[in-house]
């Protein structure tokens, strides 16, 4: 009797531990869930980030190529512009020359 009565408190007392065990093992679980979604999320958030890096990359190669090219535009604009002056120079040279009074002879 002595030995049952042991078994049924030991049966007990093991209830007991199996309880609070499955409670820590809820616990758990709902942890992992939670750190699950959170990953999932994260990996969400990552990928957008990529998404918007990889835009930013693509972004940046349009305004490079349109500074070079405005670039090229500036120094055939400043040689045009070279030009330019020299044919001004060059013009009022041939003013100067034909306004001088003919040589005295």
């Amino acid at each position: 009797m002595a030995e049952t009565s042991q078994l049924k408190s030991d049966l007990d007392k093991n209830k007991q531990a199996m309880v609070e065990l499955q409670a820590r093992f809820d616990k758990a679980r709902a942890s992992a869930t939670s750190f699950q979604t959170l990953a999932e999320e994260a990996k969400v958030a990552s990928l957008k980030h990529q998404g918007e890096v990889e835009i930013a990359k693509a972004q940046a190669a349009v305004m490079l190529e349109q500074l070079n090219q405005a670039r090229s535009d500036a120094a055939e604009l400043k040689q045009k512009l070279t030009d330019a002056e020299a044919r001004v120079a060059a013009d009022e040279k041939e003013i100067a020359r034909l306004k001088l009074p003919p040589p005295r002879k």
